[in-house]
């Protein structure tokens, strides 16, 4: 089969026929089988060859991968399929299944046309369903494209199925015959596209009367009349005895082109337009517009308006635009539609940046797509202002302007690239950039200008200053609400305080702005620190400041007037004597209470100890504490056998050290100590103890 193809081709071209490139490109074995098919309506078997793209030739042999169109083809008077075995060879290697039925053969009994009709449109539908049926053998390969095909009766036959089948999609016969059933008539009802094969030197089926009535009663919008100059009836089909015997019987002289001619120029026309139709390669619809040109003996009578679709579209408005403007893209094309944007309308319009482009499809799935536009959506230039939306506290005005560089600015329609304001609003202003895109925005200024009648005036009873015993109460000139703070965190109308410090109020107003009153100062006077001893039969106080006021009090208690004002005292019994000082701030201080034994001997000494109220043990307080060495000169050892707190103080009351001892051995360094009489005062929960500390060098 190779080397007969190979030398057809060579025929071809040593007479001037231009091929389609892969007219003869083989990619599928041709496998066959033989099937009688039943029509249960018509209680009718249907005996059918098929041939099929296979993985290798041979009868049954497994079918090839892929999905392909259908190809009905109806035998001529007294021909079988083997007839048309140059179908079989040209189609089922590029993809093809060609289905042949194998009834009304004739000539006895004669051929029953209508039935035959039936049998092409009933294989049809039959071979279509075996594609969705898992149980058949063409399940999943047939791709949904038929073709009804025949020759001379076959070809008759063929519009008699197309007439009543609308899943044939298209139909090309060679050298039609007019049947029983009138397929002329049936012509009229056909509008899906056709090739009308005919032979000028055919005298079994001659042209008119035939083939030309056919194609002029065809409604299809396409349709092909196709005359080969020579061509014979016979020559459509491989030599058969019966066609060949009749043919040569009506014109026993007639002189035809060759046989393997008449095939090429036929299947160069007719491959392209089954490629196109059958299995939508779109671009072959050119190859054959160009056979039909080119393919020499070719007389062409066509009715047809179909053309390849081409996508175009107008554009209303330039493809450069500023931000806010559009471009409005317009088709007159009544094919199905689709965008770049998935919209199917006839007008799109767009205001975004992007690539555009149509894509149109017609009624043969074939698609085109037009020019891409490219759309640039220029933004304008932000505006940056030299503050943000903001509450200015405390400030009368300020400047706005903007930071950046445009063509121009205009605040609040006034044409002035800076704006003083004065007054809390909202202020626009509108800038052209360098691509004369237009940009707006505002700014909410708020200026906070509080007034003095805003904040409160502060006060302090009894006084800014007093004696550390008492309290100072700060208070606010009037009532404010919940808004007000003072430094303390207090949001009262009065504060009272035992602690020195500088007092302010905040108040924040309705923007969130913050502002302080004035401060006040409020402080507390040292107390006075008297400290008293004994000396011979005297107790005196060791440090004699100028005290305003100057009481000695006996037991915790009994007021000795007859001391008042006197910096010692003479006592004549035995107890607990206090000095009460009041100094010029008017602050009162006791010091720590000394125990006084009286002696009838005039030289005999007073033993102290120091106590805050309750009446002590000499003793016993003495054996739980160990000063020494008393005096010292460096190093003081302090053994207590409980925890104290301690302070070292001169005899004018000025603290020098002061921390805690702890219950065991305490070592005091006081060598940095100027020389004098100090006193070590322990403190605990309970009692306070004074002992006099002599400093040497």
């Amino acid at each position: 089969m190779k080397n007969s193809v190979v030398s057809i081709v060579c025929i071809y071209l040593s007479i001037g026929i231009i091929l389609p490139f892969n007219l003869y490109a083989q990619s599928f074995s041709i496998g066959q089988s033989s099937q009688s098919i039943s029509d249960p309506q018509r209680s009718r078997n249907i005996d059918t060859e098929i041939f099929y793209p296979a993985t290798q030739p041979g009868s049954n042999t497994p079918l090839a991968n892929g999905n392909f169109p259908l190809i009905v083809f109806g035998h001529g008077f007294s021909m079988n399929f083997g007839a048309y075995q140059n179908f079989v060879d040209e189609f089922v290697p590029k993809g093809f299944i060609l289905v042949f039925p194998k009834t009304e053969v004739g000539p006895i009994p004669f051929p029953d046309h209508a039935a035959f009709g039936q049998d092409l449109s009933f294989l049809t539908d039959y071979f279509q369903a075996q594609s969705t049926d898992p149980n058949a053998f063409f399940y999943q390969k047939i791709n949904g494209k038929t073709a009804v095909m025949g020759h001379s009766m076959g070809g008759g036959c063929s519009f008699l199925a197309a007439e009543q089948n609308s899943n044939i999609n298209v139909m090309a016969t060679f050298a039609a015959a007019e049947t029983n059933v009138s397929a002329i008539a049936a012509a009229q009802n056909v509008n899906i596209p056709a090739l009308v094969f005919a032979g000028s030197e055919d005298n079994v089926a001659p042209p008119a009367g035939n083939q030309i009535d056919m194609y002029n009663n065809l409604a299809s919008d396409c349709k092909y009349l196709i005359t080969l100059d020579g061509g014979s009836h016979c020559g459509f089909a491989n030599s058969n005895a019966a066609c060949d015997f009749g043919e040569t019987s009506v014109c026993l002289f007639c002189s035809f082109i060759s046989r393997a001619e008449q095939h090429l120029r036929t299947f160069s026309v007719l491959g392209p337009w089954l490629d196109f139709h059958l299995k939508t390669e779109c671009n072959k619809w050119t190859d054959f517009e160009l056979s039909l040109q080119n393919t020499t003996g070719l007389v062409v009578q066509t009715n047809c308006t179909y053309a390849l679709p081409e996508a175009n579209f107008q554009a209303q408005g330039d493809s450069t635009f500023c931000l806010g403007d559009s471009i409005v893209l317009n088709t007159t094309s009544t094919l199905k539609k689709k965008w770049s944007t998935n919209d199917t309308s006839f007008s799109i319009k767009t205001k975004n940046s992007g690539q555009y482009y149509l894509i149109v499809e017609d009624q043969y799935a074939c698609k085109d797509t037009s020019r891409t536009i490219s759309v640039t959506v220029n933004h304008p230039a932000d505006i940056v202002f030299n503050y943000p939306d903001t509450v200015f506290c405390g400030i009368d005005s300020i400047e706005l302007q903007l930071l950046g560089n445009y063509n121009t600015v205009s605040w609040s329609g006034l044409g002035v690239n800076r704006l003083w304001v004065s007054e809390s609003g909202i202020y626009t202003v509108e800038i052209t950039d360098s691509n004369n895109c237009v940009n707006k925005d505002s700014i909410d200024i708020i200026l906070s200008k509080a007034d003095t009648n805003f904040l409160p005036q502060l006060s302090a009873k009894p006084s800014n200053f007093t004696c550390p015993e008492e309290s100072i109460i700060l208070s606010m000139s009037d009532t404010l609400d919940g808004s007000v703070f003072w430094s303390n965190g207090s949001n009262q109308q009065d504060i009272s305080t035992d602690s020195a410090g500088i007092f302010f109020v905040q108040r924040t107003d309705s923007f969130g702005c913050v502002y302080y009153s004035d401060s006040i100062e409020v402080g507390f006077y040292d107390l006075p620190n008297p400290l008293i001893d004994t000396i011979a039969d005297s107790v005196f106080l060791v440090n004699p400041a100028n005290y305003g006021n100057i009481n000695w009090y006996y037991n915790d208690s009994i007021q000795l007037n007859q001391f008042q004002n006197e910096t010692a005292i003479l006592p004549d019994t035995s107890g607990l004597y206090q000095a009460e000082v009041i100094d010029s701030n008017g602050c009162t201080a006791f010091s720590l209470a000394v125990y006084f034994k009286y002696s009838a001997t005039a030289d005999s000494l007073g033993d102290t100890t120091n106590v805050r109220v309750e009446e002590l043990d000499e003793f016993s307080i003495r054996s739980k504490i160990n000063i020494h060495p008393n005096p010292v000169q460096d190093l003081l050892y302090i053994d207590v056998k409980l925890a104290y707190d301690f302070r070292l103080v001169d005899i004018s009351g000025r603290v020098y050290k002061q921390g805690e001892l702890k219950a065991m051995s305490n070592i005091i360094d006081l060598q940095e100590l100027p020389q004098g009489i100090y006193f070590l005062q322990l403190l605990s929960d309970k009692k306070m103890q004074s002992f006099k500390v002599l400093k040497i060098l």
